[in-house]
């Protein structure tokens, strides 16, 4: 009998995190069959919320993944889910985000704090903690980066904390790969342009761009499941404009 595998979304609540939990669900996206789709994130309610209409399919894990014994609670809790649906763990979406627009000149400390610990330390010392959870067949890890981020772009002003930091998630992606190919998992980064979430429009009250969190949730599952096969360490721009 196939066993089941396991995805661990963060950021899961809403926009394009909640878009790929469904989307992991829907088995036209991907070839295995029921896989258990994790979801964690702060916002409690809505993380039960999914976790209720999907019926079974996601298992809510609300957690802060900029908090220790938050990240530490989180994957005792995944350690014991996995054994109770005996099931293998095999993907890991790090898509938690803070976006804060602010000049240059008026970012805090308090701001590169943020989003330093949301974007960079969070997601690596959870994936430190995670590696051994893994399957001897390994796995996929993804984080969802920014077109920001990516060398060469133009860049939204504003935003110099949220792309600089996002670019140092892309080039752990690429370390992540050469030290973790000895275990069958992949790294890979998705360099995202602008998608019309809730998040764009309270840092950017106004703008409209024509790339929808359904239709971005979609893709990235899918490069979740299928894109370990042909990617290892790669960054790779996912927008249709320049900065997105």
């Amino acid at each position: 009998m196939t066993r089941k595998k396991a995805v661990l979304i963060t950021g899961a609540s809403r926009g394009i995190g909640a878009e790929i939990a469904r989307k992991c669900t829907d088995p036209t996206v991907r070839d295995e069959t029921k896989p258990l789709v994790l979801i964690t994130a702060r916002s409690v309610d809505r993380l039960h919320e999914m976790e209720k209409e999907s019926n079974g399919a996601m298992i809510a894990i609300p957690a802060d993944i900029t908090r220790a014994d938050d990240r530490a609670q989180l994957v005792d809790r995944i350690g014991k889910i996995l054994y109770e649906q005996d099931a293998d763990f095999h993907g890991l979406v790090h898509n938690a985000g803070v976006l804060r627009a602010k000049s240059f000149l008026k970012l805090t400390e308090e701001d590169w704090n943020v989003h330093y610990q949301t974007h960079l330390l969070g997601p690596a010392m959870l994936t430190q903690l995670l590696i051994p959870t893994f399957s001897s067949a390994g796995g996929h890890i993804l984080h969802i980066s920014s077109m920001g981020g990516f060398q060469g772009s133009k860049k939204f002003p504003g935003l110099s904390a949220y792309s600089a930091i996002k670019g140092a998630l892309s080039i752990l992606a690429e370390c992540l790969s050469g030290e973790l190919m000895d275990r069958n998992i992949a790294c890979n980064a998705l360099c995202l342009g602008a998608v019309q979430t809730e998040m764009l429009k309270e840092a950017f009250p106004g703008l409209e761009v024509s790339t929808q969190p359904e239709d971005m949730g979609a893709w990235i599952s899918e490069f979740l499941w299928k894109g370990h096969r042909f990617f290892n360490g790669k960054i790779l721009p996912v927008s249709l404009q320049d900065p997105g």
